[in-house]
């Protein structure tokens, strides 16, 4: 069942059908959000993960573009590039396209060590629509 948002609080967007496929993927930078484990020290390997107990603090990972798949977006995530990464616990949070609101995509899996890659779910796939209509999701 839907909420409102509290006052003051926009609400992210969601994109048109097939919006990925319109983009300039390997230009485009993506911003992953979680609340799960955090990666103290981005160099070192899995054992170097803490936990986040924390529910007002969540991760939010600058990750680039790795390729397109009809349901899956999947994103590099690799440290050695600059870039962030989801870990245990992100599942099911939001993926938005560069600075903006727009939520893309939400988290499905990433790797074992937390640094390397990471597959996001299509919200702009005629599945995830079809999925989010029947829920009574307003869609653009």
């Amino acid at each position: 069942h839907l909420q409102r948002a509290p006052e003051g609080i926009t609400p992210a967007s969601l994109p048109p059908a097939g919006y990925l496929s319109s983009l300039p993927l390997d230009a485009q930078a993506f911003t992953a959000v979680g609340y799960g484990r955090i990666k103290a020290d981005k160099t070192a390997g899995p054992n170097n993960i803490d936990p986040n107990f924390d529910p007002d603090y969540r991760n939010a990972a600058t990750v680039g573009f790795r390729n397109l798949q009809d349901a899956v977006l999947n994103l590099d995530e690799n440290p050695a590039k600059g870039y962030g990464t989801g870990c245990y616990g992100d599942s099911g949070g939001p993926v938005f396209v560069g600075g903006s609101s727009t939520v893309v995509a939400t988290s499905i899996t990433g790797d074992a060590a937390c640094r390397a890659a990471g597959r996001y779910y299509r919200v702009d796939s005629a599945f995830a629509r079809g999925f989010l209509a029947s829920q009574g999701v307003p869609l653009p």
